[in-house]
């Protein structure tokens, strides 16, 4: 009895080590995917769009995407296409198959959205022809996931937007959108409907329309409960304020997508189901094209989708720029510590930093501390090849330099700060590695003499006791070990871990 008491012993520890112990490799999380339902019409094309959902996230590695078309639509001479040139994928009519290596999809809860095909419909199909569309994703590693969604040949029409001036404003100022768009084809359409694909945070939506929906004081959608004849175009004036906050100068933009009646509602049924926000209606008066006439709606699709939107370019003139402060980090340890240096940067305005505003996020350069080593990185930083941040690299520690970048909006006197993992390995009194903040949009920083600081490592008066350099196991696990195997009373205990590295796309 005596001789089994340490097994029984070393059996207790090491259940407890292994229930605090980080989580090794889990079964994978359920995957999904989905495409919506689609109105094609005869002699036009239409997207089809695959979203792709996962709780919690995660990135999986993709070995093709399919799509097949049930035969009733092949009959009638629907096919399903490369949406552009692509030179993975392969098919046609009938399927569609696109492979991919060393790539990754990502999988979300909220859904992330792709699209590499097109429904394509001969100008023969009969109106009301109906059939399936199914999408298959096979990973890397066995995982199979299908969505299926209908597909409906309906009356087709053209619309067309006009192309619009280029405006301009200064922050703070008022001003409208001219917007036009023409009925290009032989068909009455029904209604449509328009959606602001993407609005520049600076345009504040001016009056609130009933027909039109408002996430805040953005505009998302507007609907038109009226006929546009055939040849004939129609105009509208949205208006807008710029925020007193916005950069300038510099140039903004947002989209306008005109749809008809039904596409435009599975549009606004794909947004949703991304989890993007559908807004709520405005309560001011009905806004109207003109000139319309009130009819009743059929099912309708627009032939094509590529000369439906509309670019609108506003030049935001005068001078109001950021000021990107540069935040360092001073800390403490051993050798053999792992410490975290959180720096960042912080904006003090008067602007605001935003992505939609025709910049890009402000970045870091981060230069490691003599006689330390990265063994965690943030989630926006990458590490520096050939004195360029590798974007599109997935980071790795143990970098000399490491590039980051902040999110796509920085509030005026917010701050933003990046957790680097750092193991002293060996202990030099006041090590630094400095950190460089630059703003992406060039003229718009306002002072840079604050765009430098530091990351120090036991500066005067800090921690830090031998110096030695760490080239093994820390002192702790080798005692822990130790311990291990005095009480199993055996030759000793080995344990092995496996690793398992996510790369994300």
């Amino acid at each position: 009895m005596k001789s089994k008491f340490p097994i029984m012993a070393l059996a207790s520890v090491m259940a407890a080590l292994l229930s605090t112990a980080p989580a090794q490799a889990q079964a994978p999380a359920d995957l999904r995917v989905e495409i919506s339902d689609t109105v094609v019409a005869p002699g036009g094309a239409t997207r089809i769009w695959l979203r792709t959902y996962s709780a919690p996230a995660q990135s999986v590695q993709a070995n093709s995407v399919s799509y097949r078309i049930s035969q009733s639509l092949v009959d009638a001479g629907v096919t399903v296409d490369i949406d552009y040139d692509t030179p993975n994928c392969t098919g046609g009519v009938a399927t569609l198959s696109c492979s991919f290596e060393d790539e990754f999809f990502d999988f979300t809860p909220a859904g992330e959205r792709s699209h590499w095909a097109v429904l394509k419909a001969a100008a023969s199909v009969p109106v009301g022809t109906e059939g399936t569309i199914t999408a298959t994703f096979r990973g890397y590693h066995d995982e199979v996931v299908t969505g299926v969604a209908d597909v409906t040949v309906a009356e087709g029409v053209s619309l067309v937007a006009v192309p619009s001036p280029t405006l301009s404003a200064q922050p703070g100022e008022p001003f409208e959108v001219p917007l036009s768009v023409r009925n290009a084809g032989a068909n009455v359409a029904d209604g449509i409907g328009m959606s602001v694909d993407r609005s520049a945070w600076a345009m504040q939506a001016g009056t609130r329309y009933r027909n039109c929906r408002y996430d805040a004081d953005r505009l998302v959608s507007c609907s038109f409960d009226q006929q546009l004849q055939p040849g004939t175009a129609y105009r509208l004036a949205l208006p807008y304020r710029l925020r007193s906050n916005t950069i300038a100068p510099v140039n903004l933009s947002a989209n306008f997508t005109w749809r008809t009646t039904a596409q435009h509602d599975g549009y606004l049924a794909e947004e949703k189901a991304l989890g993007k926000p559908a807004g709520t209606a405005g309560d001011g008066p009905v806004l109207r094209l003109e000139p319309f006439v009130s009819a009743a709606a059929k099912r309708q699709a627009d032939v094509d989708y590529r000369d439906s939107t509309s670019r609108v370019r506003i030049a935001v003139t005068g001078r109001n720029g950021v000021d990107l402060v540069a935040l360092g980090a001073e800390v403490d340890g051993d050798a053999g510590d792992v410490v975290t240096a959180a720096v960042g940067v912080r904006n003090d305005g008067p602007a605001v930093l935003d992505l939609d505003q025709s910049t890009t996020a402000a970045r870091m350069l981060v230069s490691v501390p003599e006689g330390t080593e990265v063994v965690t990185v943030p989630a926006r930083c990458r590490q520096v090849v050939d004195g360029v941040p590798a974007w599109n690299v997935p980071a790795k520690p143990g970098a000399a330099q490491y590039g980051c970048r902040t999110s796509n909006h920085l509030e005026v006197g917010a701050s933003e700060k990046f957790r680097f993992g750092l193991r002293i390995n060996r202990v030099i009194t006041g090590a630094s590695g400095p950190v460089q903040v630059t703003a992406a949009c060039g003229t718009c920083e306002l002072d840079k003499a604050n765009d430098k600081a530091l990351i120090t490592i036991n500066g005067a008066g800090g921690g830090g006791g031998g110096g030695l350099p760490v080239t093994g196991t820390p002192i702790a696990a080798v005692a822990g070990a130790a311990l291990l195997l005095l009480l199993a009373g055996t030759g000793g205990v080995l344990l092995t871990r496996r690793h398992r590295t996510r790369f994300q796309a």
